[in-house]
């Protein structure tokens, strides 16, 4: 008796084992490394999206390899219905999770057919009918599928390389006119250019000017000069507001080369003289377009030297002041 009940008993296991294989609706075959998630996990995530009443059961495998990314192939049958598929994410976590989705969706069972509808003809004429019949009552509507997670694979866009910003102008070439009321005996109007290298906030500038000529007499006398001045200069300026307008503080150099030419006495001389002067003062620079600038600039002079223009027998015509003044204004072409 023992014996036929030990045999009952394992026919029991057996034929609920057989039963559970039958009515399991995944069968998933799962390798991968140890560091990811396990077939139960996987297979658990899918079961769980999955909606009840798979019309047959699934049969899947899933082989994880990694290279430079992470990717699993998968092949799944569902009776002579055969599928493959390869996904590749940066985690083997984000693989399983893209593994038990597709799978979930695998095991949506196919929506049937609804029947035909019925024909609801009205009763012959010789029929006699008591109560009106029965409205039947409307069909449930079908339930849709339960929301499934989506995985989306994170991919990194690099980041376009950003351009450069084109270098700004370091060569300038002006032309100016510019008043100089205190060098020579009257104030004098005059033109010049100028070259300056432009490295950033610095600027190293270096000029010509030329003056209009003019005659001084001395006085209570018909005797004197006629006056003519040319000016070399060189200086740097360092701009210290750089927006629409450009203000820089500048410091140099100027010399003066002054030829005087004798008038009205009994015996008339030419002479001349060259003296340098300290120079101070501010430029300020405004762009009006890519290549073009206006520029004004004003600066104070500080002769180390202070020459005499005298005629014989009749007197001082001139001499430099102790400090000088001198405006200009114009415009200037910039260049790379």
């Amino acid at each position: 008796m023992r014996v036929v009940g030990c045999l009952l008993v394992a026919l029991a296991t057996f034929l609920v084992a057989s039963t559970a294989r039958a009515d399991d609706p995944l069968r998933l075959t799962w390798s991968a490394p140890g560091e990811c998630p396990t077939a139960a996990s996987v297979r658990a995530a899918a079961l769980r999206g999955a909606p009840p009443g798979a019309s047959a059961p699934i049969e899947a495998e899933a082989v994880v390899a990694r290279s430079s990314r992470w990717s699993v192939t998968l092949r799944t049958r569902r009776g002579d219905v055969r599928g493959e598929r390869t996904i590749e994410a940066d985690t083997c976590a984000a693989l399983a999770d893209a593994t038990a989705v597709i799978l979930a969706l695998a095991l949506v069972p196919p929506f049937e057919d609804a029947p035909p509808p019925t024909s609801s003809a009205p009763p012959p004429a010789s029929a006699t009918t008591t109560d009106p019949p029965e409205a039947s009552a409307p069909a449930p509507p079908a339930e849709a599928p339960p929301s499934l997670p989506v995985v989306a694979e994170e991919r990194s866009t690099p980041e376009p390389p950003r351009r450069r910003a084109p270098s700004a102008p370091a060569l300038a070439i002006g032309a100016w006119g510019a008043a100089d009321p205190t060098t020579l005996p009257s104030p004098a109007l005059g033109g010049g250019g100028s070259v300056a290298w432009t490295p950033g906030a610095l600027r190293i500038e270096a000029g010509a000017a030329a003056w209009t000529a003019q005659s001084r007499t001395v006085p209570g006398s018909t005797a004197g000069a006629r006056f003519s001045m040319t000016s070399l200069g060189a200086g740097a300026c360092h701009a210290i507001v750089r927006r629409s307008v450009d203000l820089a503080p500048c410091l140099g150099a100027s010399l003066h080369l002054v030829s005087a030419s004798g008038f009205g006495a009994t015996d008339n001389y030419d002479a001349s003289a060259r003296w340098v002067s300290a120079d101070g003062g501010a430029l300020a620079r405004m762009p009006v377009g890519a290549w073009l600038a206006l520029r004004v600039r004003a600066d104070a002079l500080v002769p180390l030297s202070r020459p005499t223009f005298a005629v014989e027998n009749e007197g001082i015509v001139h001499r430099a002041p102790p400090i000088g003044l001198r405006a200009s204004v114009g415009a200037e072409l910039t260049f790379l």
